[in-house]
C-alpha cells in the first residue's frame, strides 16, 4: 500500500489530472481513477465519464467505465463501488493509496494532457454567487423597479446583496463543516494505526526485552512536543475517586432526610406526647409548612426563569425585525 499522506494524494492527483479537488472523498465520483488509469494506458472512455457528477447512479456509471478499463487490462483489483460512492473518507483513501502504487508501477512516463483527454474544462471549481448572474438579476430588478422610484430600486439592491453574501457566508460554514468532518475522521484513522503499533511493539517487547530498534520505536511513540505536559499518573483516578465520594455522600445526605422526615411526619403523631423521642423532632406542623415553602421558591424560581427567558427571546426577535 502506498504510504503517501493524504494531502500528498491529493496533490499528486491535481497535478496529474489538472483538477482542483480538496479532499479524498470527491474520488467516490468515480471520475479521477478513470483518468488515473487513462494516463497509464490512453484508451479509456472518457467522453463517458461525467467529472461534474452529483448523484449516485451518476458515480456508478462511471465505475463501469473504469471497470471495463481493469477488464481490458487485466487488471486484477475489485472495486468496492458500494462503499466508494458513498464517498466515506476511510474507503476512498485506501482505494487512492492503491491507485496511486499502480500509477507509480505502471505509468510510462512522459507528459500527458489530462484536459484534453477529457474534452476541456475546468474540474471542481466553485460556482460563485455574487457574480455575473447575480449582477444581471440586480440589472432586471432595478429595470423594474424604476418606476417605483430611486429609493425603491436601491432598497432592492442592498437586499438583494444582503441575501447574496448570507448565501455565500453559508456555502463557506458548510464546506468548513465537511472539512472538520474529514480532518476528525483521518485523525481517528491515523489514532487508530498508531496504536496497533503501539501495541505490536509492547508484544515483541515483552518477548526481546533488549531488541534496541523497538526501544526507539517506542521511544518516539511515547515522545511529546515541548510544552506539551503528560497528565501525572493516577490523575483520572483520583478524579474519578473524587466524583464518586462527592455522588455518594449527596446520596447518603438524601436518605438521612428521607428517613428523618418520614419518621418526623407518619411515625412520631403515634408516639406518646411525653416519649423522650419528641425532643429530636420539631413541632408537627412545620412537617406540612416547610414543604409548601420549598414548593412555593422552587415555583417562583422556575417561574423567574422562564420569564427571563421570554423576554430575551422577545427582544432577540424585535432586533431581527429591526436589522
Amino acid at each position: 500500500m502506498s504510504s503517501e499522506s493524504r494531502t500528498e494524494l491529493i496533490a499528486w492527483m491535481n497535478d496529474l489530472l489538472q483538477i482542483n479537488y480538496t479532499k479524498v472523498e470527491q474520488c467516490g465520483t468515480g471520475a479521477a481513477h478513470c483518468q488515473i488509469i487513462d494516463s497509464v494506458f490512453g484508451d479509456v472512455q472518457m467522453q463517458k465519464v461525467k467529472f461534474n457528477a452529483r448523484h449516485e447512479y451518476e458515480y456508478v456509471a462511471n465505475f463501469k467505465v473504469l471497470q471495463t478499463a481493469f477488464d481490458k487490462h487485466k487488471i486484477d483489483k475489485m472495486i468496492p463501488v458500494e462503499r466508494l460512492v458513498k464517498c466515506k473518507f476511510q474507503d476512498n483513501l485506501e482505494f487512492l493509496q492503491w491507485m496511486k502504487k499502480y500509477w507509480d508501477t505502471y505509468y510510462p512516463g512522459g507528459p500527458y494532457d489530462a484536459v484534453a483527454r477529457r474534452g476541456g474544462g475546468q474540474v471542481g471549481a466553485v460556482k460563485s454567487v455574487s457574480g455575473g448572474g447575480a449582477t444581471k438579476t440586480m440589472a432586471k430588478r432595478t429595470t423594474a423597479a424604476s418606476t417605483a422610484g430611486r429609493m425603491a430600486s436601491s432598497s432592492l439592491h442592498e437586499s438583494n446583496q444582503s441575501a447574496s453574501m448570507m448565501i455565500e457566508l453559508n456555502k463557506q460554514v458548510d464546506e468548513l463543516k465537511v472539512t472538520v468532518d474529514g480532518l476528525e475522521k483521518e485523525r481517528d484513522f491515523y489514532f487508530g494505526k498508531l496504536r496497533d503499533i503501539e501495541i505490536l511493539v509492547q508484544q515483541q517487547l515483552d518477548v526481546e526485552p533488549d531488541n534496541q530498534l523497538l526501544k526507539e520505536v517506542q521511544a518516539i511513540l511515547y515522545s511529546t512536543e515541548d510544552g506539551f505536559e503528560v497528565p501525572p499518573e493516577g490523575a483520572a483516578e483520583a478524579e474519578a475517586f473524587s466524583d464518586k465520594a462527592v455522588g455518594a455522600t449527596l446520596l447518603l445526605t438524601s436518605v438521612v432526610l428521607f428517613l428523618y422526615y418520614t419518621i418526623w411526619a407518619l411515625i412520631m403523631p403515634f408516639v406518646d406526647e411525653g416519649h423522650p423521642l419528641h425532643e429530636y423532632f420539631p413541632d408537627r406542623s412545620y412537617a406540612i409548612r416547610i414543604p409548601v415553602v420549598l414548593l412555593l421558591i422552587g415555583l417562583t424560581v422556575v417561574f423567574t426563569f422562564l420569564a427571563l427567558v421570554m423576554i430575551k427571546s422577545n427582544g432577540a426577535k424585535k432586533n431581527v425585525k429591526k436589522a
